[in-house]
């Protein structure tokens, strides 16, 4: 992918390459507005796996290219997309399912906005985490430190072979009993 800026001045214009590096700092600072929506789509194929990031946090994507970065191979992506509000919006189980199936720092953004979700419900989240095979220590302790989650899930986080998650999740279940 080969990115060029153009410039006019008094008549005169001019064209200069710009290396990933460049464009990382200049998308970063592109105004999240529409008219900016078709470079958006453009870069988030972009190689770079910072670029494709920043686009990430961007509400106007498309959903086609909203739900692309979510299943993106970089964590660093996929960690973004889960902050984004219009992918909170659109999401569908599928998606979230892959997505925390993946692990990383994507899955713990998606147990930390559970509650963000309009079309997936936090039931259907914990049954995805429930039926993971060998979800991550983090995400479990995500889980047992959310009060979005139900008092079920947490109290068999309490009995984890985990110490940290266990204690993680009696923590929480005597917070909520405190409330």
């Amino acid at each position: 992918m080969k990115i060029s800026l153009h410039l006019e001045k008094d008549g005169q214009e001019i064209k200069i390459d710009l290396g990933f590096e460049s464009l990382e700092s200049i998308n970063y600072s592109f105004r999240d507005i529409p008219e900016n929506s078709e470079a958006f789509e453009f870069l988030s194929d972009h190689p770079s796996q910072s670029v494709r990031s920043n686009v990430a946090s961007k509400k106007h994507l498309s959903s086609e290219s909203l739900f692309k970065l979510a299943l993106d191979e970089s964590d660093d992506v996929r960690s973004s997309i889960a902050y984004n509000e219009r992918f909170q919006k659109h999401a569908t189980i599928d998606v979230i399912k892959e997505m925390l199936q993946k692990g990383g720092g994507a899955a713990e953004n998606i147990v930390s906005y559970a509650s963000s979700f309009t079309k997936v419900s936090i039931d259907e989240i914990e049954q995805v985490i429930s039926e993971l095979e060998n979800p991550a220590p983090r995400l479990l302790q995500y889980v047992a430190n959310s009060y979005d989650f139900s008092l079920e899930i947490i109290e068999k986080l309490s009995e984890h072979d985990d110490a940290d998650i266990a204690a993680s999740a009696r923590e929480s279940i005597k917070n909520r009993s405190d409330y």
